[in-house]
């Protein structure tokens, strides 16, 4: 069975991140798909809220796949590298807007899923506006369905 492996801070994960699994899960249909946060701290976001954050989204918009999540304690591009070398059947997600391609260029082109990024969605830019997850949480999602 085929795994949709997508690794990051994810600090905050956000809608522009869930389109990209989405993205994948149209193309690979019957996947599973394991998301891999990395254990560091982000500009003081932890690994939790962004767990929170993923589990916030999968909720919220509703999606139609079951979700895995890893805590990574080393580079989370690292693992999903890993991962994708020892199970052909494992395909790595990437979005088009970052350096991300590079990062996976050793893998086969089979093996790396290049999903095109939203724009205004970037995961930088919410760690500035917002001070709290919780306001960030309430800000993107309040009481009402995904964007």
């Amino acid at each position: 069975m085929t795994t949709l492996v997508f690794a990051g801070s994810f600090k905050p994960a956000h809608y522009g991140h869930l389109n990209a699994v989405l993205q994948a899960l149209e193309e690979h249909r019957d996947a599973r798909v394991r998301i891999l946060i990395s254990s560091k701290p982000r500009d003081g976001w932890t690994w939790s809220q962004g767990l929170l954050c993923w589990t916030k989204l999968h909720t919220t918009c509703a999606v139609p796949f079951e979700m895995e999540t890893t805590i990574v304690g080393g580079s989370p591009v690292g693992a999903a590298l890993d991962l994708a070398r020892q199970d052909t059947e494992v395909i790595v997600i990437c979005t088009s807007k970052d350096d991300a391609q590079k990062r996976y260029g050793s893998l086969p082109a089979e093996q790396l899923f290049i999903a095109e990024a939203l724009p205004g969605y970037d995961a930088s830019a919410f760690r500035r506006q917002y001070r709290t997850v919780d306001e960030y949480l309430k800000d993107q999602f309040g009481d009402g369905p995904c964007p």
